[in-house]
């Protein structure tokens, strides 16, 4: 697959070549081909202009005229294939003000990020383009922004949070100077940068399995701080030891180990956190358990834990809360052990079929209304509470 990927994109640049512009791969996959890693996106780097990239290839659409950005299909593949450009002032600290679509490979390379995200590699020739000292920065394992570090942040506050992200997947050092640009400039992220793209940044990091490592770096800097400031008066110390926690988490859910730096004291943001992050519906069930059980240090009858077991986001919330306990596997053992324990009744509540149902209460002469719900309420309990499970013994039981 990733061969024919390539393949395609090889064609693109041949057919803006053979039509006489200058076309070549550019930014993470040029990266990651220089330090002989594989990588699937690819993206094109062309003189040509939007309308006449289409104009070529009928199967595209423009995605992003204004900054010379085209979606190009061929076959189930897609690719960027954008413009070179140069970008006026920028803003609002993400978009430039216009941008020049007249431009050259090493001018548009002056505009983009870091140094080793700059190069440009042309597939026919097999040439590789570095104006900006990428390759040298790959070989000193350095994360360098290209030109005054200030600027490229103030540009786009984003690239704080994934100089980070890079540092730690590619297990880089980051530069003095745009180390302490980060460090004086991450106060602007919170109000420059929206959430959306923000919590982008840390599932990148939680999928590639950096995420705590990000995160240290960024409590080191203050973006995290920034991002969260309910953090910034947790004292180090503190702060330190749920970083400790957060690194011994291994599940997928970004949200539920985020949870555990406002354990405690800051609990109460919570229901903020969720909100000013757009979080997905299960992310959001997964803080909501955190809220409501407050990791398990009021017990629960075993009514409510097959309730609370019989839900999707439970293993999430699960594999976090273990992690603040001193025996955080023997925890999870015992709630697995009593998972196993009440499995007939879980199954019951996910399957919405119960032992007794309403059926069952009309048959006795129970007409439905309030009373009834509150009969089929009391029929699980007890089902639970007494470990029934045959259906004659609990109506007995329920209707003495």
């Amino acid at each position: 697959m990733r061969q024919e990927h390539q393949r395609l994109a090889e064609s693109i640049v041949t057919v803006l070549q053979e039509a006489h512009f200058t076309a070549l791969f550019a930014g993470g996959w040029v990266r990651d081909f220089v330090m002989g890693k594989p990588c699937q996106d690819i993206d094109i780097a062309t003189s040509a202009h939007p309308e006449q990239v289409m104009s070529l290839f009928p199967r595209s659409i423009a995605v992003g005229a204004q900054f010379g950005v085209v979606r190009v299909l061929l076959d189930k593949h897609e690719f960027e294939v954008a413009t070179f450009r140069s970008d006026a002032q920028y803003v609002d600290g993400r978009r430039p003000s216009h941008v020049d679509l007249h431009s050259s490979p090493e001018e548009d390379a002056k505009r983009r990020d870091f140094t080793i995200n700059g190069m440009f590699y042309d597939p026919i020739s097999h040439e590789l383009y570095d104006f900006i000292g990428g390759k040298e920065d790959i070989d000193k394992k350095i994360i360098r922004t290209i030109g005054r570090a200030e600027d490229r942040f103030k540009e786009d506050r984003l690239r704080m949070i994934r100089a980070i992200r890079f540092k730690n997947v590619l297990g880089f050092s980051i530069d003095v100077e745009t180390w302490n640009a980060m460090c004086h400039e991450c106060h602007h992220v919170a109000s420059s940068v929206s959430p959306e793209r923000v919590w982008q940044e840390l599932h990148k990091m939680l999928e590639k399995k950096v995420l705590p490592s990000c995160l240290r770096d960024m409590a080191s800097c203050g973006l995290l701080q920034t991002i969260f400031p309910v953090l910034k008066k947790m004292p180090s110390d503190v702060l330190n030891h749920r970083l400790a926690i957060v690194e011994n988490y291994t599940g997928n859910s970004l949200a539920a180990c985020l949870c555990l730096l406002f354990d405690g004291d800051e609990a109460s943001y919570l229901p903020q956190f969720a909100d000013d992050y757009h979080v997905s519906r299960r992310d959001k069930k997964i803080i909501e358990l955190f809220i409501q059980y407050d990791g398990f240090h009021i017990r629960p009858s075993d009514t409510e834990m097959v309730k609370l077991y019989a839900r999707p986001e439970f293993s999430d919330y699960l594999s976090a809360v273990a992690l603040l306990r001193e025996d955080p596997d023997g925890f999870e053992r015992r709630h697995l052990s009593k998972q196993e324990e009440l499995l007939f009744w879980i199954e019951q509540v996910r399957s919405k079929t119960l032992l007794v149902n309403g059926d069952d209460l009309k048959a006795r002469g129970i007409q439905p209304g309030a009373a009834m719900g509150q009969l089929l309420e009391r029929a699980f309990d007890l089902s639970v509470t007494l470990r029934i499970k045959d259906k004659e013994q609990l109506l007995r039981q329920l209707l003495l």
